[in-house]
């Protein structure tokens, strides 16, 4: 288990703590379970943070199976009534993502920008460290989904960025709070900070919209391909299996701009994977 997955089960028990914490480990039933998952929606939490939460329980309900504490896990066909919904790509404006930015503290908002301006996902940012990052190659090695190293390309913005974090003593991240710990609770706290915004923006009668951190990646795929990108290219760069994925971001395109990425696509084929 990689340490970003075992930071979000981590995260996951406490938010179910105060809903199982009465039972007994050979007490959680399917019933209980159900109960768990209204409790959630109620509380606003979406169909992927509870498959999420059940994931985590799960995980402790199968060792507790395989110690012979419990009989069953009741999780596993819950999880599959569960429709994860995905919600609609939106492109955040550059001047709300400004906004965001300096609504959060320094070091937070150097991470917000970071997504923004390397395309990368929150945990790949979070856990990136200064051992995988080259400031005269403009490269960044990051650990993506499933685990997977990658090494992407960064824009002379993005490397001047990266390079312009302060050091902290005794800490491997780039990005990291005052103390030099990492951002373990990044999605609750870019939550926190975009309800400050939202609050503001209410109060003072002003234009905001909303968006969510992963938004900040479709928004760099997007300008990428405008920019000339080979759709391959990017496709790389974003640690997608399919292209078929890199490709829901040519509907954002006007037709010139779909014609001169197919164009470049043409000129730069896919190139076969090299084994790690």
């Amino acid at each position: 288990m990689s340490p970003s997955t075992a930071r979000r089960y981590a995260v996951s028990l406490a938010m179910v703590e105060r809903h199982l914490a009465k039972y007994t480990i050979d007490k959680i039933d399917g019933k209980a379970i159900v109960t768990l998952v209204a409790a959630r929606r109620a509380d606003g939490a979406s169909p992927a943070t509870v498959r999420r939460d059940l994931t985590a329980i799960s995980r402790v309900l199968t060792f507790a199976e395989a110690m012979e504490w419990r009989d069953g896990n009741p999780t596993l066909s819950k999880r599959r009534l569960l429709k994860e919904r995905r919600d609609p790509i939106v492109l955040p404006t550059p001047a709300d993502i400004e906004t965001v930015i300096a609504a959060a503290s320094r070091r937070f908002g150097a991470l917000i920008r970071a997504a923004w301006l390397t395309g990368c996902r929150q945990d790949e940012l979070v856990n990136a460290t200064w051992r995988a990052f080259t400031a005269r190659a403009k490269k960044l090695e990051v650990i993506g989904k499933g685990n997977k190293r990658r090494t992407i390309s960064l824009s002379a913005a993005a490397s001047a960025h990266l390079s312009a974090q302060p050091v902290m003593l005794g800490s491997e991240f780039i990005f990291c709070r005052e103390d030099g710990e990492p951002f373990s609770q990044a999605a609750s706290d870019f939550t926190h900070v975009r309800r400050a915004v939202i609050a503001q923006a209410k109060k003072n009668k002003t234009d905001f919209q909303r968006f969510r951190f992963h938004d900040l990646r479709h928004l760099f795929a997007v300008e990428e391909l405008r920019r000339g990108v080979s759709i391959y290219d990017l496709q790389q760069h974003l640690g997608h299996t399919s292209v078929k994925t890199t490709e829901i971001y040519l509907d954002f395109l006007t037709p010139e701009e779909q014609a001169a990425a197919k164009k470049a696509a043409a000129q730069n084929p896919a190139q076969p994977r090299r084994s790690a």
